[in-house]
């Protein structure tokens, strides 16, 4: 709503025009006020759904970003699963490699042994053999 005063104040010092309070002109001002009020309520009421118009745009762009987000999220899930069993399974096989290689050789080693232990136990048997003949030997010949 208009200042009357402060209008009429304005008009005589912009025009030089003294206009009193009861004239006819200032009901110009009062369709003007009615009017400027009926026109604020309508663009406050455009703004209001306009406003909420943006939002519900805002809110379902926020809902797609948040799909997509969630979508990238569990691709980004499953690459990095199938990386971490490429790793995994590359790890695996390494180990089981040199697990294997290890296990040759305990066995290579087992083996030698053996053949030690068999070389060992043959050659004392053939020194106790000789052992036996030389003092059948002996006896033979102090007898």
């Amino acid at each position: 709503m208009f200042d009357r005063q402060e209008i009429l104040k304005i008009v005589a010092e912009r025009h030089g025009i003294i206009v009193s309070g009861d004239d006819p002109i200032l009901s110009v001002l009062a369709v003007s006020d009615v009017i400027y009020d009926q026109q604020s309520i309508k663009f406050i009421e455009q703004v209001h759904a306009i406003s909420q118009s943006n939002s519900k745009r805002m809110a379902q762009q926020i809902l797609a970003m948040q799909r997509h987000i969630h979508e990238n999220s569990e691709k980004q899930n499953q690459h990095n699963q199938r990386i971490f069993e490429g790793i995994f399974s590359a790890a695996l096989k390494d180990w089981e490699r040199q697990n294997s290689n290890a296990i040759k050789s305990l066995d290579t080693k087992i083996n030698e042994f053996r053949k030690t232990k068999n070389l060992t136990v043959f050659t004392l048997i053939i020194m106790l053999f000789l052992v036996g003949f030389l003092a059948i030997i002996a006896l033979t010949k102090g007898l």
